[in-house]
């Protein structure tokens, strides 16, 4: 935990305040810690992905920035599993070496699976919605993780539930690809 952090290296336009406190997590028992920690200290709590698509307009945040952070993931047949903080553009890459096609379009994005998730990131006529199977998350009102399927996530054009309740933190996303060659995927790439 760090007190009077400065978040300007932690998005992409290198402009931020200073978070009152701040702390990166990489793994559930981290992220759990955290939001109790702010719960009982009574502070607000924000979450930080990759901070690409953020501006930081505030000189102090008052409470706690909680970045998820560390690249976890797996592939079983066509599902890839993966952790929040895992980088998009990485997942994309992982994803066509193994001849999965579905995230071609996020190749070259700056920013985190759990902020995809969140603001359902897209481009070249693909979004993250069309692959998610389910969404992990730490539900602070009732202090435990639950599942979300892809219609209680909400997805719209560039919104889903995580962006009205901010209870909701996203943990981990299970996604469904199609299966394809790889030289082929990287060539869309």
């Amino acid at each position: 935990m760090k007190k009077n952090f400065d978040l300007t290296p932690l998005t992409t336009f290198r402009i931020g305040g200073r978070a009152e406190f701040f702390i990166t997590v990489k793994n559930e028992s981290e992220l759990i810690a955290a939001a109790n920690w702010a719960k009982v200290k009574k502070l607000p709590l924000n979450i930080l992905a990759g901070g690409s698509n953020i501006l930081i307009v505030r000189k102090k945040i008052k409470g706690l920035v909680l970045k998820i952070s560390g690249e976890h993931y797996s592939i079983k047949k066509n599902i890839i599993s993966s952790w929040a903080g895992t980088g998009l553009s990485k997942l994309a890459k992982i994803s066509a070496d193994a001849g999965l096609y579905g995230l071609e379009w996020s190749f070259g994005i700056p920013g985190s699976v759990g902020g995809a998730i969140r603001g359902n990131a897209g481009a070249y006529g693909g979004d993250i919605s069309k692959n998610v199977i389910e969404v992990r998350v730490y539900d602070i009102s009732k202090a435990k993780f639950v599942k979300l399927d892809n219609k209680a996530c909400g997805f719209g054009y560039r919104h889903s539930i995580f962006k009205q309740n901010k209870d909701l933190i996203i943990a981990e996303v299970r996604l469904k690809m199609k299966s394809g060659r790889s030289e082929e995927i990287k060539k869309i790439i």
